[in-house]
């Protein structure tokens, strides 16, 4: 992390192991900024994708930016003795009314990962605030699918 010279880059470690939530809510409390991201220690972003998210966020007056990602499914995933690899082949840009999506979401139509979060996707700061009388925001064990449903509610 030393060799990045970017002040606006901050590097935290926790003291201790923690489990997915509670490294995502030590992640979100120092967080600081408009809008917010977590990917894990396997993913990246292309090149130019924060400029792209903040001229998508700008333009469309969006609070929420979730895009397709490639992603590789081991071997044994949908009963395949071999692992593939998808990657989204799609461009453009598509508004998606939030709670529509969570309704088929919800009733097995559509997979979570369609939906806004805070998880491969760039949320404000202000939709994953703790809620009054609380220090935490994510209420669960799955944080990416907390935020997903979360978000899309509000």
């Amino acid at each position: 992390m030393s060799s990045i010279n970017d002040s606006r880059l901050r590097y935290f470690r926790t003291d201790r192991r923690l489990g997915m939530s509670e490294n995502f809510e030590f992640a979100l409390s120092k967080a600081n900024g408009e809008w917010v991201s977590f990917i894990g220690d396997d993913d990246g972003l292309l090149p130019n994708c924060l400029q792209d998210v903040c001229a998508i966020a700008e333009t469309l007056n969006v609070d929420a930016v979730r895009s397709s990602f490639a992603q590789y499914n081991w071997p044994g995933f949908r009963g395949g003795q071999h692992g593939y690899l998808e990657v989204p082949m799609r461009t453009g840009v598509e508004v998606r009314p939030a709670r529509k999506w969570l309704e088929d979401v919800l009733s097995g139509e559509m997979p979570y990962t369609c939906l806004p979060t805070v998880y491969h996707g760039f949320v404000k700061r202000t939709l994953v605030c703790p809620p009054a009388g609380s220090s935490r925001y994510f209420h669960s064990i799955t944080p990416d699918v907390y935020s997903a449903i979360s978000i899309s509610a509000i």
